[in-house]
């Protein structure tokens, strides 16, 4: 046994009695903490903390970017989803790419020619996020939209000094950036990142702020529609995109009740729309067939369950997630107790080490895009497809973006909210004159025609946003989401458990050591027992030990506030990462 020095990073805890913000960025939520003081709600609040990011995270989010707001009325005792999906244009067809070869990993996982799925215009997908911001404040807001507005208009116009991670990003991405003329007038001033004090150098955004007015003053309309909407068709036809005028204008402002299902006698509500929050729930309702208060917290028998619990979620994410507006998918099947029993059955129940004495591994150690699936038509009330899909492929994937952020009031309002750009600076496209900075949301769909996540005109789709509230006894007690690709999935169904299966604090339940068994390889945090680590390999799981660092993310990075059994709100933040907790008591 081999043991190593690493860090032990750890964020204090927030407590209040009335209201609670939680985000990535300091600035974020210290807007949402402004709104609430003043009188605003919860959705208030987010709507303002969401703006901002898209300011101060260019990096992560963007006004053109997408995601899932997730709000509970506490008043009417009811709960809504706010689909701000990434959708094709209406011009995408499924053979939109030149499909040049798999990637190597093993997941089904594609490259296409010259990266078109990935930088640039034709990777701009229709995005969704101020019609899911706007939407939601529409239905559920207190405060007037310019309000809320102003302190996003504020930084943007008179701008904010760059903090240390954003210019390491812009750094990141120059050769991006670099490309679009647009984009590098804003953040490579002279050819270069801005510099990080002291003093800092400012970020200003004064075109964005404009659009932000536009925003303020019209709402949705204010960017989906009028002089904004045809500047941004102007700029995509002269550089081969497909998004227009028209796209903008259709993109629907989708509100629906969200999924649900329970996990130990609590409730778990997430994105209407297949993301990965529909396999962090099926995870958990394997899971629930375990045990694992009385496996221990970070055991190699509780990790072991974990591990072999999302491979078998994975392999039918793979199978046959997409958007349910376009072809069959058994939501209610893959979350069905019966389903769940029969994945469950095929756990190494005894904990032996199987794959380590067969020269043939057990089929749920293995991880691959082919990898066995589950049969969800079994449960589901849909009917069965009478074609087979012509192929098993997940989205390409991107872990160096998105952001979380979350808000409970003194009422009892709530919401949990993922927004991202999908990569880091998105398609790395600025319009001229807007300062709209555009998503790659088409990296997202699989480039292959005949799979459940391939392109289609106006279809969303598949991402690993992975937005959650749990409510206790109907009320919300924990909002929990994640930056961070396929890992987010992992980190949000192990937060929950660690909270509802081991009785943890927010703090300690975020900041916990984690595995991930979203790819080949299952990552393990250095500061778990060495002996539980040599305990999963010796089960035949390919572990390797990673440690997370404020600069290298090896673990996504989550967010979250939880209810106490004392009545008050406790934030938990990522230990070793960028993240901010606001309380009003």
């Amino acid at each position: 046994m081999i043991t190593r020095s690493h860090s032990l990073p750890n964020k204090s805890a927030v407590t209040a009695t009335r209201a609670m913000v939680v985000a990535k960025h300091a600035l974020a939520a210290d807007a949402g903490i402004e709104i609430l003081a003043e009188g605003g709600n919860a959705v208030d609040a987010a709507v303002a903390t969401g703006f901002v990011l898209t300011v101060v995270k260019p990096g992560m989010v963007c006004i053109g970017g997408v995601g899932f707001l997730l709000a509970h009325d506490a008043g009417r005792g009811e709960s809504w989803c706010f689909d701000g999906a990434p959708r094709a244009p209406l011009a995408a067809t499924p053979d939109l790419y030149t499909v040049e070869g798999e990637q190597s990993d093993g997941i089904g996982l594609f490259t296409v020619r010259d990266d078109e799925n990935k930088e640039g215009h034709r990777a701009v997908a229709v995005p969704g996020l101020v019609a899911a911001l706007c939407t939601a404040h529409e239905r559920l807001g207190r405060l007037p939209l310019a309000r809320v507005l102003e302190p996003a208009i504020r930084l943007a116009d008179q701008g904010w000094p760059v903090d240390w991670l954003t210019v390491a990003q812009i750094a990141n991405g120059m050769r991006l950036l670099a490309r679009n003329v647009a984009a590098a007038a804003i953040f490579l001033p002279g050819g270069f990142p801005p510099a990080y004090g002291p003093p800092a150098d400012r970020l200003t955004q004064r075109d964005l702020a404009e659009t932000l007015r536009q925003v303020a003053r019209h709402g949705a309309d204010g960017f989906y529609k009028g002089d904004v909407a045809h500047a941004v068709e102007d700029d995509m036809r002269a550089h081969g995109g497909l998004v227009t005028a028209e796209d903008l204008a259709r993109y629907p402002r989708r509100v629906e009740r969200p999924h649900s299902t329970t996990y130990r006698g609590q409730t778990l509500l997430f994105p209407a729309m297949p993301c990965g929050a529909t396999t962090a729930a099926e995870t958990l309702t394997i899971l629930e067939r375990f045990d694992l208060a009385a496996a221990g917290h970070n055991t190699a028998d509780a990790l072991h369950l974990l591990i072999e619990a999302t491979r078998r979620a994975f392999a039918d994410r793979f199978h046959y997630l997409g958007d349910p507006e376009y072809l069959p998918v058994p939501l209610d099947g893959l979350l069905a107790g019966g389903h769940a029993d029969a994945l469950a059955a095929l756990v190494d129940r005894e904990l032996l080490s199987l794959a380590a004495t067969s020269e043939d591994p057990a089929p749920w150690v293995r991880f691959s895009a082919e990898a066995p699936a589950g049969d969800p038509w079994k449960f589901s009330a849909g009917a069965r497809p009478e074609r087979a899909l012509a192929g098993v492929a997940p989205a390409a994937d991107d872990d160096t973006c998105t952001t979380h952020f979350a808000v409970m009031d003194a009422e009892g309002n709530a919401v949990s909210c993922t927004i991202t750009a999908a990569g880091l600076f998105g398609a790395g496209v600025v319009t001229p004159g807007t300062g709209i900075h555009w998503n790659n949301g088409m990296t997202w769909f699989n480039p292959l025609p005949g799979t459940a996540n391939s392109i289609a005109p106006g279809k969303r789709a598949l991402t690993n946003m992975t937005p959650m509230i749990v409510l206790r006894d109907g009320h919300p007690s924990l909002l929990v989401g994640a930056p961070g690709g396929r890992k987010i999935i992992n980190a949000v169904t192990q937060i929950i458990s660690n909270v509802v299966d081991h009785g943890m604090p927010a703090q300690a339940a975020v900041a916990a050591p984690r595995v991930d068994a979203s790819a080949n390889e299952t990552l393990a945090d250095i500061r778990l027992d060495p002996a539980v680590i040599d305990a999963l390999r010796a089960r035949g799981h390919d572990v390797r030990v990673v440690q997370d660092t404020p600069v290298e993310a090896n673990f996504s990075r989550p967010v979250a506030i939880l209810l106490g059994e004392d009545g008050r709100l406790h934030s938990g933040l990522a230990p070793a990462h960028m993240a901010e907790a606001r309380g009003l008591s």
